[in-house]
């Protein structure tokens, strides 16, 4: 009996554990019920429980100093922190056993393809594989399987408990909208639908979920203006439209399909890290004016961007110089892709000279 999470490092040392937290006055009788067998316990946990309290996402700010305690882990509580970052846990949340084994054996989605406006339907399979009746709470989680917001690796959005004779098979149904593959955009001050593909699954905890299903969402918020600053991204930029089609008409698709990963989180501010011949303001307020303006092409006039010529020697980024790649030959292949990325922002400061010159 426990009103919180608790540590358990006698696990090893027992068969079972029964958690009952505070059941109340009747929680003795409660308990001779199942110890004996005269009820099958049906219920699952609503919490995470870590195998040692340094593991759980508030260690490091709770109980806070002065009387103030800050929530500092954001979205990514109990199941949400834990996936994310590939921790184990002593027992998962939505976790729990029954004197009935139960199989998960078909999941089935309406449609493939659907508007964040429409309704999805799934529907589930699961089977009482043991010996006496028993009740199986069956969770509905989704993921998001790309998209540019910080996300969990999955988010429970449904759940539903069935009753079933051993041996019988039952279908379960759920219905999803919007809110199921939605985030809170704080710019918008909305919840948003990043139009892409999302996995269904389904399954009897966090950890077990082995029916599966994909389709694809696609939103359809117009949206405000996305401003572009000089803290914004490469791959941020790149992420929205208007940004893609400024730098793709720039630099050309061939850097933008070619660019290595690590460029997508390089700030534009930043730019000079790695190419020192350019004026990184110059180059990042020619991209936020353009963004800004929805315009294709550069508008502002400027002289601060140094041209390097294509033939340019490349300079090795302070980001990786430090590479254990260094002195091998996977080095070779980050010159290229370097080189690459130099000559497109070689061009994108011609085209911005080219535009001031014609402004």
């Amino acid at each position: 009996m426990n009103g919180s999470l608790v540590e358990m490092p006698w696990l090893d040392g027992v068969g079972a554990v029964l958690e009952t937290y505070l059941g109340g006055q009747a929680c003795g009788g409660a308990v001779a019920d199942i110890l004996f067998g005269d009820v099958n316990p049906s219920g699952k946990l609503a919490e995470t429980f870590p195998v040692k309290l340094e593991d759980n996402p508030s260690f490091l700010f709770f109980p806070g100093e002065k009387g103030r305690a800050e929530y500092r882990e954001g979205i990514f509580v109990a199941y949400r922190y834990y996936e994310k970052k590939k921790l184990a846990p002593l027992f998962p949340f939505g976790y729990g056993l029954s004197y009935s084994r139960f199989e998960y054996t078909a999941i089935a989605a309406d449609r493939s393809a659907l508007d964040d406006t429409d309704l999805l339907g799934i529907r589930g399979t699961v089977r009482n594989a043991g010996p006496v009746a028993g009740k199986e709470i069956v969770q509905l989680y989704v993921r998001c399987k790309g998209g540019g917001a910080a996300r969990p690796e999955k988010e429970l959005r449904s759940f539903v408990k069935v009753s079933l004779e051993p041996g019988e098979e039952n279908a379960v149904g759920f219905t999803l909208d919007k809110r199921a593959f939605a985030y809170y955009d704080v710019t918008a001050r909305d919840w948003l639908v990043e139009t892409g593909d999302y996995e269904i699954l389904a399954g009897a905890s966090s950890a077990d979920t082995p029916l599966r299903a994909s389709v694809r969402v696609n939103s359809t918020y117009a949206g405000v203006k996305k401003l572009f600053t000089r803290n914004a991204t490469v791959g941020e930029v790149l992420d929205d439209p208007v940004g893609y089609a400024i730098l793709s008409e720039i630099a050309g698709e061939a850097l933008l399909n070619s660019m290595p990963p690590f460029v997508r989180q390089m700030p534009l501010r930043s730019i000079h890290t790695s190419f020192p011949d350019l004026d990184e303001d110059a180059v990042s307020r020619n991209v936020v004016l353009a963004g800004n303006r929805k315009v294709r092409g550069f508008a502002l006039k400027s002289k601060r961007i140094k041209r390097s010529p294509e033939a340019a020697s490349f300079r090795t980024p302070l980001f990786i110089s430090s590479c254990p790649y260094r002195h091998n030959s996977d080095i070779g292949k980050l010159c290229r892709a370097e080189r690459i990325l130099s000559q497109g922002l070689s061009a994108l400061c011609r085209a911005s000279g080219s535009a001031g010159r014609n402004g």
